[in-house]
């Protein structure tokens, strides 16, 4: 019931997840989610200034350096 919009160009979806982030919320599909309970406000579920210092934490892990490739 709710309309959603794909989109798979690069740029735009730089434009969107990095230029205008806090434009947009996560669903509130999530808050009905089975799982939710477990995910708790994880990264995957967290906004805001939480998502933030929680990716703040995670993202030397994923730096090219750190990955085994």
């Amino acid at each position: 019931p709710e309309p959603f919009l794909t989109v798979a160009d690069p740029e735009v979806l730089r434009d969107v997840f990095v230029n205008h982030g806090d434009d947009y919320a996560k669903s509130t599909d999530s808050e009905k989610m089975p799982i939710r309970p477990l995910l708790a406000q994880g990264i995957l579920m967290s906004e805001g200034r939480l998502w933030k210092q929680q990716r703040a934490a995670v993202a030397p892990a994923f730096h090219y350096r750190s990955l085994n490739m």
